[in-house]
């Protein structure tokens, strides 16, 4: 046997580990009396950088593909996609566990963070194997329900309006008509509802959402 799987118990470990370390906000890097002596703005966004590497690691199809195929001939012994991505989620989403605390600004980048590496795989470049998209979309619904129970028990506003924008960007997301080019798109090929480059076309022939030119919605310029 030249490959043996990596025992369950230690991805769970590795999970909270990367939540604990990576995934939380590194408060001993963030010392207001070293930083202001070096910079007027930017620890904000190093840290949302550093980890937005972490989360796209996380998140690659090809790993997802794995877990899912490790279940499939492992079974129990396996760390299943849905128990991954649901580590995951609770632990980025710790929060809305006690939604009358408020989210700070570090950590309501780490969620948009998780938002924008799902939209990233879903509705950008390849299209996702069938199993992933139904996982990652799974894991957007089962947020949306979670957002919407806190809203009503958060009293910090900027906390408040944080989720409502989780709320209608997980909309998006899921919205058919919001899906981004792929492939070839913006170097003339086809486009449907994604507009880009100096020689894309509209299939209007294709696109459910649009009838032909004579008819197509007075608002939209399309070059």
């Amino acid at each position: 046997v030249r490959f043996t799987l990596v025992p369950r118990a230690r991805q769970v470990e590795a999970m909270r580990f990367l939540l604990a370390n990576a995934l939380a906000t590194p408060r001993f890097l963030v010392k207001p009396e070293l930083l202001r002596r070096i910079e007027p703005a930017g620890v904000t966004n190093r840290i949302r950088n550093a980890q937005g590497s972490v989360m796209n690691a996380l998140l690659q199809t090809d790993r997802l593909m794995r877990l899912v195929e490790q279940t499939a001939l492992d079974g129990p012994a396996a760390y299943s996609p849905v128990q991954f991505l649901g580590d995951l989620r609770r632990g980025v989403w710790s929060e809305l566990r006690t939604p009358a605390r408020p989210i700070d600004s570090f950590r309501r980048n780490t969620q948009r963070i998780y938002l924008e590496t799902l939209d990233n795989r879903l509705n950008e470049g390849a299209e996702p194997p069938a199993e992933v998209r139904g996982l990652l979309r799974g894991e957007l619904r089962t947020l949306r329900a979670q957002v919407i129970a806190a809203i009503p028990s958060v009293t910090d506003r900027a906390s408040r309006l944080h989720l409502e924008d989780v709320r209608d960007q997980i909309d998006e997301i899921l919205d058919p008509r919001a899906m981004r080019q792929r492939g070839g798109a913006g170097r003339g090929g086809v486009i449907v509802l994604g507009l880009q480059g100096p020689d894309a076309k509209f299939d209007f022939a294709n696109d459910p959402f649009q009838g032909p030119p004579d008819s197509c919605w007075p608002d939209y310029a399309i070059n």
